[in-house]
């Protein structure tokens, strides 16, 4: 236009959203939880089919750091558990959340 070079790119806020997907971020975790699959599973079994479950664990020590990341296949599965705000995981009432990350 007028001489000048136009360049179109999609929204960067845009772009940060579809990176995370159907995501939600799970805070107070039991300590006790210590496996990724006993997570997804609880997940899948409760909201819908989850795609990856990611237990946070400090790099030295290799114990959980009490939050986890959750995705899950669809939108409709991620926003059921968003939803419902909280669920007991061992012994612990666990927070959920739509992950910003």
């Amino acid at each position: 236009m007028d001489g000048r070079t136009i360049t179109v790119e999609k929204s960067k806020s845009k772009q940060h959203v579809d990176q995370l997907g159907y995501t939600v971020h799970v805070s107070n975790l039991s300590f006790k939880l210590h496996d990724e699959a006993e997570l997804r599973s609880l997940f899948e079994s409760k909201y819908g089919e989850v795609k990856r479950a990611h237990l946070v664990k400090d790099e030295v020590t290799g114990r959980t750091k009490g939050f986890a990341f959750v995705e899950f296949i669809n939108r409709d599965a991620m926003q059921c558990a968003v939803q419902e705000k909280e669920v007991m995981i061992r012994d612990r009432l666990a927070i959920i959340k739509k992950s910003t990350r």
